[in-house]
């Protein structure tokens, strides 16, 4: 008879911003799966610990995170890692969420009993459905700085190819043959052939006289573009981490979320605004 294998260990990337309240139901669910796990393998030896880390690597410890919570300690602590360790005599269940990188969640057991193991499985995919980061902000962290990369090369290429500028000697040709199709659609008589004749050395020998002003047209849709390119490539750089809002990263977390929010509609926004024109001019053309 086939036995369905579930996988052992979970990973999600960041960046997990967590507040307060969020610790708070997590709490709670791992205080259930502490319970089932400690009825069906009743031991002397069973304990629960949660560390609290920072990276100059002072830790906070206690049996629970609501333990954390009211530590005295905690009001000037910046976390940086959190790690839940329940373990019996034989086996063990990890919960961890690191800031390395842009942030990940980890969990590991090695239960042999199938219902204990779906049953965390399914307690933290709750958990974590509720509070992970949206699969575009996921995106937004993992390949920001490549996205930048490649757009600035692309733009450099759109640069040179719909780059319509022209020089100072071409503009007077152009002139040259304004003045050329007005000769012809007239006709070439005695009276305008010294003129012909000036008209063909000037534009043959590339002349162009002192006189001649020539005011040079940027291209607005290129500099529109590397505008863009330069707000967005600020804005995606700036990237969210994780960060578990206690002590003195409490506050981090509305700044983040905020970022978040904003850069969600800010970007689409900019883009929309910068080439308005454009976009009515090929979607609503006969409106």
């Amino acid at each position: 008879m086939a036995e369905l294998i579930y996988p052992r260990e979970t990973e999600i990337r960041g960046p997990w911003i967590l507040n307060e309240l969020q610790l708070e139901k997590l709490h709670d669910i791992i205080e259930d799966i502490k319970t089932n796990i400690f009825v069906k393998y009743p031991s002397n030896e069973n304990h629960s610990k949660v560390t609290l880390k920072c990276k100059t690597g002072k830790i906070i410890e206690d049996y629970s995170i609501i333990g954390i919570l009211k530590d005295n300690k905690i009001d000037d602590f910046f976390p940086s890692e959190l790690l839940i360790e329940i373990k019996t005599e034989e086996h063990e269940f990890k919960f961890e969420i690191t800031s390395d990188d842009t942030g990940w969640l980890y969990t590991t057991d090695d239960f042999d009993d199938l219902t204990i193991s779906t049953d965390i499985k399914h307690k933290i995919k709750t958990w974590t459905r509720e509070n992970k980061p949206k699969w575009i902000v996921q995106k937004w962290v993992q390949f920001g700085i490549q996205s930048v990369i490649i757009s600035f090369f692309v733009l450099i290429f759109l640069t040179v190819f719909l780059d319509d500028s022209i020089t100072r000697i071409e503009a007077y040709k152009l002139e040259l043959v304004k003045e050329t199709h007005n000769l012809l659609d007239i006709g070439i008589t005695n009276d305008n052939l010294p003129k012909s004749i000036e008209l063909l050395l000037k534009y043959q020998s590339s002349y162009v006289p002192t006189s001649f002003v020539f005011e040079e047209v940027s291209n607005k849709i290129i500099g529109k573009l590397w505008l863009v390119f330069l707000i967005c490539s600020v804005i995606i750089l700036l990237r969210p981490k994780t960060v578990i809002g206690l002590g003195k990263k409490k506050k981090w977390v509305w700044i983040y979320k905020g970022w978040v929010h904003l850069v969600i509609f800010a970007i689409p926004l900019t883009i929309i605004g910068f080439f308005k024109d454009y976009i009515r001019d090929y979607f609503f053309v006969g409106f």
